[in-house]
């Protein structure tokens, strides 16, 4: 399935997978195997909608360290931001501000 969702990922577009916590390893493979590149922005939103949600951000390489590190468990939602173009951004800066504000 994670082959299946990458092929359909183009440049310029971002990628919503709900419920993708245990398949964030294959997942991150297939994308990266795909052309996203692996400082692609990742945005995963846990718990949306209670008083438990957050929010961390982190890169595509570091997706999966990230939700070990952090103990992220679904219902999460994984939004990968698939760039046109390699555009630097100051540390800290992030393509997903605006999500959720």
């Amino acid at each position: 399935m994670p082959e299946d969702i990458a092929r359909g990922l183009r440049p310029g577009t971002r990628l919503a997978i709900y419920m993708g916590v245990h398949t964030a390893a294959p997942l991150a493979e297939a994308l990266m195997a795909a052309g996203v590149r692996a400082d692609a922005a990742v945005l995963i939103a846990e718990r949306v909608a209670t008083r438990r949600e957050r929010r961390v951000q982190c890169t595509l390489g570091q997706l999966v360290e990230t939700i070990l590190l952090e103990g992220i468990e679904n219902p999460a939602l994984i939004l990968v931001d698939h760039c046109k173009v390699a555009v630097a951004q100051p540390v800290g800066a992030s393509h997903f501000a605006a999500v959720g504000d």
